[in-house]
C-alpha cells in the first residue's frame, strides 16, 4: 500500500530570520527585498569594536594598557577600540605623554583601525581631557554620560551646557563627534531632549543595549525612542531582575539574558537610507556587573536623582586576580564568537529569501 508523500515541515528561511528577529509586543522586522539587502550590505561591513570594559580586571591591575585592546582588535579582525581616558591608571591614555598618545593614534592607522574615547561625565573638566586625549589619537568621536545629581530637568539643562561648551571649544569646523550614553538613571526620552537641545548634527546618542533597564524601561521600548540619534552602541546581554517595583540589572554572558540582541542589532544596522547611521558597535560584554534601579512608577514628573558612585564589576569570591582576568578573557572570546555566529546566521537567512530560496 502506498502512503502519502511526507510534508517537508522544514521551516523556511523567511520563517526561521521572522522567528529569529520576533519580539513580543514588537512589530515585525521587515522582510522586504530592499530591507534584507541593506541588512545584508550592512552586516558585511559590521564596524565592531572592542570595549575596554570587557577587559576592566586587566585594566584594573594595570596588566594590560590601551595598546593591548589595540592588539586584541587588530588580532581579531575588528574595527577599533572604544576605551575610557583613564582605564589602566597608570597607564591609561589620560596618563600617558601626548607624544606617546600619538604614536598610538599612527598605529592605530597603520592597522587600519579607530579610536573611539570615552569619559564617565559630561562636566568641562572630564570632557577637557577627553579633548586633548582625542586630538592626540586622531580619534573619532568622544562618548560621555550624564553623572549630577538633583532633579532631572536641571541635570538635562548641566548637562546641555556642558556640550555646548564643548561645541564652542571645537568650533564649527571641529571634526570629533560627541556620543552621550543613557547610563541607567534617565529616561530614552530624557536623553532624545539633551540631544535637541544642543541641535547639533555632531551631538548624537550612545545606545547601550541593557542600561534602559534601570531607568524603568524595556530594551525594545528604549531602542524605539532613541533609534533616529543613535550614533554608536555598546553591546552587551543583562538579566532583568525586579528591584523595588524597578529593575536591576545583572550583567551576563551574551546570548543568556534578557535582551533581544538579534532583534536590536538587525534594527540598528538598517538605520540610514544610504550611508549607516551607526558608525560603532562596541563588544563590552560585563559578566556579573550589578547597577540597581534608578527610575520607578509612579514617581513625580521632575523627579530627583540621588548622588551615585559608578556601578562596577566585582571580582568572584575565591579567585586570584589572574583567575579572574583568565575568565574575562574567555568571555571576551565567547561574546565575539556569538556575536559573529549570529550575524552569520542572520546574513545567510537574508540572503536566501533575497534569492528565492524559500
Amino acid at each position: 500500500m502506498t502512503g502519502l508523500p511526507t510534508p517537508d515541515l522544514t521551516p523556511s528561511p523567511r520563517q526561521r530570520l521572522a522567528a529569529m528577529l520576533s519580539v513580543e509586543g514588537t512589530a515585525p522586522f521587515p522582510l522586504d527585498r530592499a530591507t534584507l539587502s541593506r541588512l545584508v550590505t550592512r552586516i558585511d561591513a559590521v564596524p565592531l569594536f572592542i570595549h575596554a570594559y570587557t577587559f576592566h580586571f586587566h585594566l584594573l591591575d594595570e596588566v594590560w594598557g590601551p595598546g593591548d585592546l589595540l592588539d586584541f582588535a587588530a588580532a581579531h579582525g575588528l574595527a577599533g577600540v572604544q576605551c575610557h581616558v583613564f582605564d589602566a591608571g597608570r597607564r591609561s591614555l589620560a596618563a600617558m605623554a601626548p607624544a606617546d598618545r600619538r604614536a598610538l593614534g599612527a598605529r592605530a592607522r597603520d592597522l587600519g583601525l579607530r579610536w573611539h574615547v570615552e569619559v564617565s561625565s559630561t562636566t568641562p573638566e572630564d570632557l577637557g581631557a577627553a579633548l586633548a586625549v582625542a586630538a592626540d589619537l586622531g580619534a573619532e568621536s568622544i562618548r560621555c554620560y550624564p553623572r549630577y545629581a538633583g532633579r532631572v530637568s536641571g541635570i538635562l539643562e548641566r548637562v546641555a551646557a556642558d556640550l555646548l561648551w564643548v561645541l564652542d571649544r571645537l568650533g564649527p569646523k571641529g571634526r570629533f563627534r560627541l556620543v552621550v550614553e543613557q547610563h541607567e538613571d534617565l529616561t530614552s526620552e530624557e536623553m532624545v531632549r539633551i540631544v535637541k537641545t544642543c541641535a547639533d548634527p555632531r551631538v548624537g546618542l550612545l545606545f547601550d543595549t541593557g542600561n534602559m533597564v534601570n531607568a524603568g524601561e524595556r530594551p525594545m521600548e528604549a531602542l524605539r525612542i532613541q533609534a533616529p540619534w543613535v550614533r554608536a552602541v555598546h553591546l552587551k546581554d543583562v538579566l532583568m531582575l525586579p528591584d523595588r517595583g524597578g529593575w536591576a540589572q545583572f550583567g551576563c554572558r551574551t546570548g543568556t539574558g534578557d535582551v533581544p540582541l538579534a532583534r536590536m542589532l538587525a534594527d540598528l544596522l538598517v538605520l540610514g537610507e544610504e550611508t549607516p547611521q551607526v558608525t560603532a558597535i562596541g563588544l563590552e560584554e560585563e559578566v556579573n556587573y550589578v547597577a540597581p534601579a534608578y527610575r520607578f512608577p509612579g514617581e513625580p514628573p521632575d523627579p530627583v536623582i540621588p548622588p551615585r558612585e559608578p556601578s562596577l564589576t566585582a571580582r568572584l569570591p575565591g579567585l586570584s586576580d589572574a583567575m579572574s582576568r583568565q575568565i574575562e578573557h574567555r568571555d571576551a572570546l565567547a561574546q565575539l564568537q556569538w556575536v559573529r555566529t549570529m550575524f552569520a546566521e542572520m546574513r545567510a537567512l537574508a540572503s536566501a529569501i533575497i534569492e528565492g530560496q524559500e
